[in-house]
């Protein structure tokens, strides 16, 4: 029972470790591809936009909208305003990041698994014994290229 109850953490932690990696590739992923984007509207703008990914770059972004509009406002003032300060287009940022998150998953292997038990002694002299056993869908496997090539097509198309 013990060694169950050992193996079953050690399982979870594996899990966790898992988990941890696969939301930190999604973060730096999400990133990657919003660059490509900064990268386009900067070409075509002449102005930086911006991903507001916590409460400290929505604080500067703010600030800055202030420090504009003490200025007269002009077009070139108008539009970089309109690149902080939209909310909307902040949102198409993060279903950005998610799409690319998505590709990133149908990407990955499913998880297996694990189960193990042990079989003790009660004084009949048989030998313990131990059972491991790693289970996976072999279909899901299969559909890995299928699964990738549509979350690609909707990244595109977000």
């Amino acid at each position: 029972m013990i060694i169950r109850n050992r193996f079953a953490f050690r399982a979870r932690s594996v899990l966790a470790a898992s988990t941890l990696l696969f939301l930190t590739g999604c973060a730096l992923s999400g990133a990657a591809q919003f660059e490509e984007v900064r990268d386009s509207i900067e070409q075509r703008t002449g102005h930086t936009a911006e991903w507001h990914r916590n409460d400290e770059a929505r604080t500067a972004a703010l600030e800055r909208v202030r420090e504009i509009i003490r200025n007269p406002l002009t077009a070139e003032a108008a539009v970089e305003i309109a690149l902080l300060n939209n909310r909307e287009l902040q949102a198409k940022y993060e279903k950005l990041g998610l799409a690319r998150a998505d590709v990133v998953q149908a990407s990955l292997l499913p998880n297996p698994v694990f189960e193990g038990s042990y079989m003790g002694t009660i004084n009949d002299g048989s030998d313990p014994s131990v059972e491991l056993a790693v289970v996976g869908n072999i279909s899901d496997l299969l559909t890995i290229p299928k699964r990738r090539s549509i979350a690609r097509a909707q990244l595109e198309a977000t």
